[in-house]
């Protein structure tokens, strides 16, 4: 397994010596030059605060698969500072979303439920039938408690910068954040806004503890990050990514041999890395931030994903039983619980995370209960269906991973334990509604194995069943409507088309 090649900014040696940094880690500064400036130093008075209550920096890297970030083995250098996190605090390496698209994702991972009982999800048409932004959604059920709600009533401060509308308040997803920024803006502006936020309050002595969410959009359609990291990995064939890159095509009927497709292939994987490139360095500016203010060695890190997205992973299966109302195969996310949507990286490091490497399935409805643990907040009666992360470096009890929650095409549900995923969509093309798949000796979940091991499908299945039975069914989140705004800021990146 590779490890991060950077050194870690919360090595407590590092740059100490030599008082400089970057220009890239510099609130503001130009994110690409090579020079060192003088390290800004801190002289403002710290405000009192209760050591045992860490502050939280959770940055959600949206649209981030497991397989292109350096601490799960991708061969490039994408992501150098998360891997620094990875090398000193605890990567979770079968983390699994809870759906494959934002706004039922965040609302599983802010209240430690499925989706389908909180909310937060897109409603069928008559036929069955989802497609996102058109045929109706719902918001956040206002009875079901949220992080920031829990943290915020226990003292923190809490801040949301969120360019995705889909995440935003749109679907009721920003309750009990007191600081909200909810206008698409890249990487490197997210993270001046938050590093402003953040001194504003540290100067007033107000700041802490503080819990503070950056969601980055940029490894999301429309990918092209700004010089260099548009040019960082470049295509096999050395032509240079184009602005016709950064969205999506051969999304209809493409062909897998055809030079045209495979060299753009080539190309939005190049882009989407380089983004991811960028999102790293932006992260890095937080900590770098945080260690001049001498608040990093008191601050937790939380790396996640939403969900991933597909690049033609499973095309020719799409091909042939998807029922996608979007007329494509092969692309993006929402439409199916494969690994390449649902695979997601998760890393925690900072103050009361041990150190390791969490070989075992873990859910991302399992990081509000973690959250609460490390805050010290009692959750006992919140009605959590995760549990605390830190405690999967002690168990050796499975944990078993359910996702759903559809937003393009018939609803799906998957259930995946012990090595196994079973997937059951509610139709197929082809009829067949069950598929089943070996994720220790298939991880890219390729071969079908339910014809072969029809006692293990049927195992899963009943799982699935009681997962589904032990629901708690509450009401249905309030409808939603599009306004004209949020229709703007969602075409912008893709949707709605």
């Amino acid at each position: 397994m590779r490890v991060g090649a950077a050194r870690s900014l919360l090595g407590a040696g590092f740059l100490v010596g030599l008082g400089f940094v970057l220009a890239g880690c510099n609130e503001g500064g130009d994110a690409h030059r090579n020079a060192a400036v003088p390290l800004a130093v801190a002289t403002a008075p710290m405000p009192t605060r209760d050591p045992e209550r860490p502050n939280f920096v959770f940055v959600l890297i949206d649209t981030l698969r497991a397989d292109h970030v350096g601490a799960y083995g991708y061969e490039r250098d994408t992501t150098p500072f998360i891997d620094s996190l990875a090398d000193q605090g605890l990567v979770f390496e079968h983390a699994v979303a809870q759906a494959p698209w934002t706004g039922s994702s965040m609302a599983s991972i802010w209240t430690s439920r499925f989706p389908s009982e909180v909310g937060a999800g897109v409603l069928p048409d008559p036929s069955g039938q989802r497609f996102l932004g058109k045929t109706g959604s719902t918001k956040l059920r206002r009875d079901v408690p949220t992080v920031a709600e829990a943290l915020a009533r226990d003292g923190y401060r809490t801040f949301a910068l969120v360019p995705n509308a889909y995440a935003a308040g749109f679907f009721g997803l920003l309750r009990g954040f007191t600081v909200k920024r909810q206008r698409a803006m890249p990487a490197q502006r997210l993270t001046d806004t938050a590093l402003r936020l953040l001194r504003a309050d540290l100067e007033a002595g107000k700041a802490e503890p503080f819990f503070l969410y950056v969601h980055y959009l940029d490894v999301h359609e429309p990918t092209f990050p700004p010089p260099p990291y548009r040019a960082m990995f470049p295509a096999a064939d050395g032509s240079p990514h184009l602005r016709e890159h950064s969205r999506w095509n051969f999304g209809n009927g493409y062909d897998a041999t055809d030079p045209d497709y495979l060299s753009f292939r080539d190309h939005k994987i190049g882009l989407y890395d380089g983004a991811l490139r960028y999102v790293d360095d932006q992260i890095s500016r937080i900590a770098e931030f945080l260690r001049t203010k001498g608040i990093l060695d008191r601050t937790v890190f939380i790396i996640a994903s939403d969900h991933g997205e597909e690049f033609w992973d499973h095309g020719d299966f799409e091909k042939k039983q998807h029922v996608d109302v979007r007329g494509i195969s092969g692309i993006g996310h929402g439409q199916s619980l494969f690994g390449e949507l649902t695979d997601v990286p998760l890393i925690l490091s900072g103050p009361g995370v041990p150190t390791g490497r969490i070989d075992g399935v873990v859910r991302n409805l399992d990081l509000a209960p973690t959250i609460y643990a490390l805050a010290g907040i009692e959750s006992e009666n919140l009605d959590l269906r995760g549990v605390d992360l830190r405690t999967m470096a002690r168990s050796v009890r499975p944990l078993d991973a359910f996702s759903e929650s559809i937003s393009y095409g018939v609803e799906a549900k998957s259930l995946q334990s012990e090595g196994w995923k079973l997937i059951r969509y509610s139709s197929t093309k082809s009829g067949r509604t069950e598929f089943l798949f070996d994720r220790d000796s298939d991880s890219a979940e390729q071969r079908d194995r339910l014809e072969e091991e029809p006692e293990i499908a049927a195992q899963l299945g009943a799982k699935l069943d009681a997962t589904l039975a032990g629901m708690q069914k509450g009401p249905r989140g309030s409808k939603t409507e599009l306004d004209a705004k949020t229709r703007a800021q969602l075409e912008a990146i893709g949707y709605l088309d």
